[in-house]
């Protein structure tokens, strides 16, 4: 567990430190041409995202590597943030022996997750309007839409159905309740 967080933090402060060192000097991408499509491969498998050089600069798909080294990604302040994923799922919970976590922060925490997703979205539609049109990359923008739509839904169904439960656990305390 603890090689994975040093893995992470080693790969968010590779990938974060060369972007905000040449910040200032990055006016604007639109309009550059991809010069070369780079494969990303993570613990000897590919990535379906390919990376691509701009200017002598190779930009790597964040949210796939995360994805590949079982990791959350957020982006805060203009900060890459990777970190070691929380399990939302209720069978994950019982397996790791989590199954009396409170459920109002597992909601919370499938909330964030949902809220994460949609973000994730508007980024890479954002990456769509901007690129260069590459037949590659526009669909592999595409596959990670649907996935984190796909994504969505599932914690959606995920969060309604322990809204639900917690709902039916706080009518049978009322329930039990004598009246006053």
């Amino acid at each position: 567990m603890m090689r994975k967080y040093l893995i992470g933090t080693l790969i968010g402060f590779l990938l974060a430190i060369p972007l905000t060192a040449f910040a200032d000097e990055i006016t604007s991408l639109i309009g550059e041409k991809v010069q070369a499509e780079n494969v990303v491969v993570v613990n000897r498998e590919e990535l379906p995202i390919k990376a691509v050089n701009i200017n002598g600069t190779t930009y790597s798909p964040n949210r796939a590597i995360a994805d590949a080294l079982g990791m959350d990604i957020k982006f805060e302040e203009q900060k890459v943030i990777f970190e070691t994923k929380q399990s939302t799922s209720n069978n994950e919970l019982s397996e790791k022996g989590g199954s009396n976590l409170d459920k109002s922060a597992q909601l919370e925490s499938i909330n964030r997750a949902i809220e994460s997703r949609y973000d994730d979205i508007t980024r890479i539609e954002y990456m769509l309007q901007i690129s260069v049109p590459n037949e590659g990359i526009t669909r592999d923008l595409n596959e990670a839409i649907d996935k984190a739509s796909q994504e969505i839904t599932e914690l959606e169904a995920e969060r309604d159905e322990l809204q639900g439960q917690l709902e039916a656990e706080q009518a049978a305390l009322e329930a039990e309740q004598p009246a006053e």
